[in-house]
This record gives structure tokens, C-alpha cells and sequence, in this order.
């Protein structure tokens, strides 16, 4: 094989490759900067204070039209309603939302899932 037709190949097979390359990447930012639905995806975190045993927290991450891939917002939730809100998350757990279902999810979470809707026990 002469030098100049791997060259050629070579030449070829880079341009392929950055063309897929150029695809894939347009394929992704378009899927997000077009999308109208947000993304759910809910973090539990650790309560280590004794005083509030039985307390679950932590935030949903929504993730909507960033094309660098982060969340565009954090929804916080602290309750003691542990059973209620686990079923609230399996509904909503790696769901695609609507603008008005977020809306929905938002209120729900800070009308019973949030510590400004109950009172704390004492630190």
C-alpha cells in the first residue's frame, strides 16, 4: 500500500468519525433545548440529629433545558410523613413532567412535604 492512499483512508476515516461525533452532539442539545418536559429525579439525604427520628429529607432535582446536562432546579423537602411521600416518589421517581405538572409537584411538596407545613420538634 503506498503512503498516499493510507493517507487517504486515514483522512476519510477521521472525517467520518468527526461528522458521527458532530451528530451525536447535536442529537443531545436539541433533545434538550426543545424539550417542554422536566426531568424528576429525587435525592434523599441523611437527618443525624436524634431529634428528628423518623424524618426523611432531602431535594428533587429537576432537569430541564440545560445543555450542559445540570439541574436546572432543586425542589427541598423535610417531613415526617415517610410513608406517604415514598409513595409520592415512586410515582413521580425518573418521570418526565409537564410545566404544570412540575407546578403541581412543587405545591404538593411544599404545602405537606416541607418543614414550613408542620411544626419541628426542638433541636
Amino acid at each position: 500500500m503506498s503512503l498516499s492512499y493510507r493517507m487517504k483512508t486515514n483522512r476519510i476515516g477521521f472525517i467520518w468519525f468527526l461528522l458521527f461525533c458532530i451528530e451525536q452532539w447535536f442529537r443531545r442539545v436539541k433533545c434538550r433545548l426543545f424539550r417542554q418536559n422536566h426531568f424528576l429525579s429525587f435525592i434523599e439525604e441523611f437527618v443525624l440529629n436524634p431529634a428528628y427520628d423518623g424524618y426523611i429529607g432531602g431535594r428533587i432535582e429537576v432537569y430541564g433545558n440545560n445543555p450542559l446536562g445540570y439541574a436546572d432546579k432543586e425542589i427541598r423537602f423535610f417531613t415526617m410523613k415517610a410513608d406517604e411521600f415514598r409513595a409520592f416518589r415512586e410515582r413521580w421517581d425518573f418521570k418526565d413532567v409537564t410545566d404544570k405538572q412540575l407546578g403541581d409537584i412543587e405545591k404538593k411538596v411544599a404545602e405537606e412535604f416541607s418543614i414550613l407545613s408542620g411544626s419541628l420538634p426542638p433541636a
